[in-house]
């Protein structure tokens, strides 16, 4: 694995813990008390093939732990979707040459910034933008891991669920029949949602970040409205991976997540919601509305191009029954839930004013 990128993974990963460590400290009612004496944070790459990340806490020590085939995968599907792109915008002009050719060429060409010619090469283009998209991947991973840890459920796990030796909430992988009754199953379910939804939330508020400062924040040369469509591109692409990898759109109530296509359907709804309450001009943020479900689309037409599938997150969503009946049960039971973690939670749970 890169190494530059490995450290660059891991300075984010420690940088955001320290950020909602101090915001939990700030608050003026802390409700955590079973483990806020938490003094020391691991994380930790480890050199694996697995799409896995996995969150826990023993002995005040809270650790995360992403596989290194996650960060590869991405970073590889991203780079060959830009040179699918460019393919494609070379094909016409190139039409006797095979595809491997190529992917080995570059172009060059002229952008006019407020009147000002620059020159750029695709290559490096190209190579930022997946960088950029890899990051707004492995954040997005890293901060679903952060908010099991910081909304409580690895002390609520470890503290209130006693399930065998399950220190932590299995990935889709995991085998654990055996271990999980139903009522089990829909409580990691409604866990892995809330991370989620932690995950979405932080993460959007990230890419307004970058927004609101696209110069001093991004080097990659794009304008700072397709953050929000480079953001929703690079998400929906992680649930498409996953989809594709654990062939998950069964619904059954063992499960211990929705499945990806529903998960997507969840994040890119709340991601709308959170824009909503923002500060922006409702033109503008019907602009990022619309740029978010566009990179969203685009994300599936150009997987499904690449993988030859035929993945469509509406229809496997908002025109499925059982899309509507989990969901429901997991927000119903969220509502259980919520007050049961209040008393692990460092940081003001949905749904808690």
């Amino acid at each position: 694995m890169n190494e530059l990128l490995k450290k660059d993974i891991e300075n984010r990963a420690n940088s955001l813990y320290h950020y909602f460590s101090d915001l939990a400290e700030n608050q003026k009612e802390p409700s955590y008390h079973v483990t806020s004496q938490a003094t020391k944070f691991e994380f930790v790459i480890r050199e694996n093939d697995e799409i896995n990340g996995k969150a826990w806490c023993e002995n005040d020590v809270d650790h995360v732990e992403i596989n290194s085939g996650v960060i590869e995968l991405f970073y590889h599907y991203f780079t060959a979707v830009m040179e699918h792109d460019k393919v494609n915008f070379l094909r016409p002009l190139n039409l006797d040459k095979d595809e491997s050719i190529l992917k080995e060429y570059s172009y060059e060409g002229i952008i006019f910034n407020n009147g000002i010619a620059e020159i750029f090469d695709s290559k490096i283009i190209d190579d930022g933008k997946a960088r950029l998209l890899g990051i707004f991947t492995s954040r997005f991973i890293v901060l679903h891991e952060l908010g099991h840890v910081f909304n409580g459920h690895c002390s609520f796990l470890k503290n209130e669920l006693h399930i065998g030796d399950l220190q932590f909430i299995p990935m889709y992988f995991e085998n654990t029949k055996g271990q999980l009754n139903r009522k089990n199953a829909l409580d990691f379910r409604t866990l892995e949602m809330d991370a989620d939804a932690f995950a979405a939330t932080q993460s959007v508020l990230h890419v307004i970040l970058l927004y609101m400062e696209v110069d001093e924040q991004v080097d990659v040369k794009i304008d700072r409205e397709s953050l929000f469509y480079w953001w929703a591109f690079a998400v929906h692409s992680h649930f498409l991976i996953c989809e594709d990898r654990f062939m998950d759109q069964e619904y059954n109530k063992e499960m211990t997540h929705l499945p990806s296509s529903a998960r997507w359907c969840l994040v890119c709804n709340l991601t709308i919601d959170v824009i909503d309450l923002s500060d922006f001009l409702p033109e503008d943020k019907e602009k990022m509305k619309n740029l978010i479900m566009r990179g969203a689309i685009d994300a599936e037409i150009k997987f499904n191009s690449i993988k030859l599938t035929n993945y469509n997150w509406i229809d496997e969503t908002i025109n499925n029954f059982h899309f509507i009946e989990y969901t429901e049960e997991v927000n119903r039971n969220w509502d259980k839930l919520r007050d049961r973690l209040q008393k692990y939670a460092r940081l003001t749970l949905y749904g808690k004013a």
